[in-house]
């Protein structure tokens, strides 16, 4: 059965309604005629998420439950579903909630596609929010019918910390400039799986092979792409980029189930990695065209790859974090993005910031996190720290840890104050390409959390931060 209803709320209740109440064989309305109608126009399904576009004040019933927007700000989203209420965050790498019975996650919403350079990215977006939900005793996606896209059988390991995540902001700074952009889908680090055939690139589920792009038509490097309509769902497409052309298992027009290989990785000697893209569309995507219509299916990736249950947070005792890094051999982490519970450490970060990250800045070689009053000053995402410093969260078992970090910046002289757990680590005043070690410190963590906190000064001063060396101590 399935059962949609949206009213929007405006001074007194108006109400627009859609019933669809649906019995093998026939349309029943409430009076026992028959009455066809309609659920929502924009409304899709993909396994078992189904995918709405809400305005604020707007409330949908599904599975009986209603689902309200209540009110946003920038890529945060009130969401009450029955008696619950919750700010939702826009899931860039962000897992499903369980909110009211229901799971739920925040696929866009118009402030978050306000500052992509690519609206046709954002396409699904037709009101204020996309919201994706899910009956809470299902998986987002079944076992038997998806399969993540990657095989395990030679132990491949993802670790979820790439920066290419789903809408990733990808603004860059001097002297790097270019075109504001989100990511458009999510690419998972194949690191030293070029030239092999290692980690075979897998059919996430049932469908049919549409086209295979033999050499990219930007760069003309060898590396394949593949498009691949859903069986299951009308008018979703994946699209796999990166692939080695020499190793692609599959033609146009195959059918092929979930789990089958379609090929392995390409590699230009210095990263390797798999891009995807889903798309909801009704005329398939062609090859070489820029991305459209694409569906947030990070909640779903994470639901494919650690089984229909909480993600658990990652706990350390000791840790080496680089910030910055460019992309390269040990693949893109740039360590530059808010906290993830999952992901056990990140950024505290809040509402004032669209971007969900700080800035980095990147040589050929190395990096650094940048960090200043204002973020991406110029750029569609820049935002003002409400705060004069900035805490990066690690989730650590309890008990005294050594810890130390390097400061500094590639290209702009730098002030920081740093901080380990409250204990005072000194202050710094470095010139342009100047890094230095603080000294070690050892804290005691009685929380669970290992803080460093990173003083910025005023608006016109850059902090920045290359690296945290912690372990725990045995004293």
């Amino acid at each position: 059965m399935t059962y949609f209803t949206a009213y929007k709320k405006a001074g007194t209740l108006r109400r627009i309604t859609w019933c669809l109440l649906f019995l093998p064989g026939m349309f029943l309305s409430l009076s026992g005629a028959v009455a066809p109608s309609e659920q929502p126009e924009d409304a899709f399904r993909w396994g078992n998420a189904t995918y709405f576009n809400l305005a604020q004040g707007e409330v949908l019933t599904f599975e009986g439950h209603e689902i309200e927007l209540l009110r946003m700000h920038n890529h945060f989203n009130l969401l009450r579903v029955g008696s619950d209420t919750a700010w939702l965050k826009v899931s860039y790498r962000s897992p499903n909630t369980i909110l009211g019975h229901l799971q739920v996650f925040i696929a866009d919403n118009r402030h978050v596609a306000s500052v992509s350079g690519d609206p046709q990215l954002h396409g699904l977006l037709k009101k204020d929010a996309l919201v994706a939900v899910a009956p809470s005793d299902q998986p987002l996606t079944d076992r038997w019918l998806f399969a993540f896209p990657v095989s395990f059988t030679d132990g491949y390991l993802w670790k979820n910390d790439e920066d290419s995540y789903m809408f990733s902001y990808q603004g860059s700074v001097v002297p790097y400039q270019e075109t504001s952009l989100h990511f458009p889908g999510v690419a998972l680090d194949m690191v030293h799986a070029r030239g092999t055939d290692k980690h075979a690139i897998l059919a996430m589920e049932a469908g049919k092979i549409l086209w295979v792009e033999s050499r990219d038509r930007v760069s003309l490097q060898p590396k394949a792409s593949i498009c691949m309509e859903s069986e299951a769902s009308p008018g979703i497409y994946h699209i796999y980029r990166n692939l080695d052309n020499r190793k692609v298992l599959v033609n146009k027009n195959q059918n092929v189930v979930r789990g089958d290989a379609l090929g392995y990785i390409w590699g230009d000697g210095n990263q390797e990695n798999l891009m995807l893209t889903v798309v909801y569309s009704a005329t398939a995507p062609e090859p070489g065209e820029t991305p459209r219509n694409a569906v947030n299916f990070f909640p779903q990736l994470l639901d494919m790859y650690y089984g229909h249950q909480p993600v658990a947070s990652q706990v350390f005792t000791k840790g080496q974090i680089h910030f910055g890094n460019p992309a390269g051999i040990h693949g893109n982490v740039k360590n530059v993005s808010a906290f993830e519970e999952y992901q056990g450490m990140g950024w505290i970060l809040g509402k004032w910031n669209i971007a969900d990250k700080v800035e980095w800045i990147s040589s050929r070689v190395m990096g650094n996190a940048r960090l200043s009053k204002v973020l991406f000053r110029g750029q569609p995402a820049e935002c003002t720290n409400p705060e004069n410093h900035y805490d990066y969260l690690i989730n650590v078992k309890n008990g005294v840890y050594r810890i130390r970090a390097s400061v500094g910046d590639l290209y702009l002289p730098t002030w920081q104050k740093v901080e380990f757990e409250g204990v005072s680590a000194g202050t710094f005043h470095l010139g342009k390409g100047e890094f230095t070690w603080t000294s070690e410190k050892v804290v005691r963590v009685r929380d669970g959390n290992l803080n460093v906190r990173i003083y910025t000064g005023d608006n016109n001063q850059v902090a920045g931060i290359r690296e945290i060396v912690f372990q725990q101590a045995s004293l």
